[in-house]
């Protein structure tokens, strides 16, 4: 299932593809799944890991709108931030499944798994909630969501401009904040990686700098791709002096990121801010996947997904 790397390939041995489910994995109900690759002879090696869904063909469809609003009821400074997308998402619950079993809907923005849009079956809240539309038809409400602004990217793939073992992410100066600048086109969250075949398929130890003019940021983490868009304390931004840096270590390629503003308390990360730094605009795309949960008494209960759509804004 694994490939040997070609000698010249620089931080690493082996590439792997495999594509699910096939003989040896199946993937027995719908619903969250997780991922590791082991070592064959110590199970407590993890070359890799990973979260994804599964749906089955019996998924219903829901149907997806989204709208465009401003934040109603507060001042937004500046105004830009005020603007904010409402998603609704509607569906007919058939008659083989029971209304007191659904559960909650999840969205799920471009590549945000551990960041998700949750709407419960319950109205306490003015931004999440749901109404019946008629009889096993509903709707739940997902409102006031700032898009905030298109990804950054790095692109590593010119050899002659990036080289190995360590670069800079750019040459073109030193990073700034993108508040009133919003990026250009992305890739929803995603990559490109260089062919592992091709001569000058390797890893880097990519430097990232940003400059903030108001120093006042405690806590900036680089998130993107590469990170499977979570927080992790190793892609923490040093300070000094206005300066933020950090080192990571790339494969060759194309590669969305940004840079979040957090707060932690007690060794715990609370209020991920991922626009204060990357701005907020209607014209922003993005990708939009619903998922909607049943708590199921099958196979001895779980959370089965039994509808889901994909929508670009």
């Amino acid at each position: 299932w694994f490939q040997t790397l070609p000698n010249y390939t620089v931080k690493a041995d082996y590439h792997y593809s495999n594509s699910f489910p096939n003989d040896n994995v199946k993937f027995p109900f719908s619903g969250k799944w997780m991922f590791f690759i082991q070592d064959t002879y110590d199970d407590d090696i993890i070359y890799g890991e990973g979260k994804f869904y599964v749906i089955n063909d019996a998924a219903m469809n829901i149907n997806t709108k989204i709208s465009e609003s401003s934040i109603q009821g507060k001042d937004v400074v500046p105004a830009v931030f005020g603007e904010v997308l409402n998603i609704k998402n509607s569906f007919s619950l058939p008659d083989s499944l029971f209304w007191d079993r659904v559960s909650h809907i999840e969205i799920i923005e471009n590549k945000k798994i551990e960041d998700p849009i949750i709407v419960e079956k319950k109205y306490d809240n003015d931004s999440r909630y749901y109404e019946v539309d008629s009889y096993n038809s509903y709707s739940f409400f997902a409102k006031n969501i700032q898009p905030g602004g298109a990804y950054r990217q790095v692109n590593l793939t010119d050899k002659t401009k990036y080289s190995a073992p360590k670069t800079f992410a750019h040459f073109e100066g030193v990073e700034t904040s993108n508040k009133f600048k919003p990026a250009g086109r992305d890739y929803f969250g995603g990559s490109k990686l260089l062919d592992f075949n091709k001569p000058y398929a390797e890893y880097l130890d990519v430097e990232f700098r940003l400059r903030l003019i108001d120093n006042k940021y405690q806590n900036v983490f680089l998130v993107g791709a590469f990170t499977n868009w979570d927080i992790y304390p190793e892609y923490r931004m040093e300070e000094k002096k206005g300066l933020y840096s950090t080192t990571v270590e790339l494969k060759r390629g194309i590669y969305d990121y940004q840079y979040v503003v957090v707060d932690i308390r007690n060794y715990s990360i609370k209020n991920i801010d991922w626009i204060e730094l990357e701005g907020n605009s209607w014209s922003t795309k993005r990708e939009y996947q619903i998922f909607l949960f049943y708590a199921t008494e099958e196979d001895g209960g779980y959370d089965k997904i039994v509808g889901y759509n994909r929508i670009r804004n």
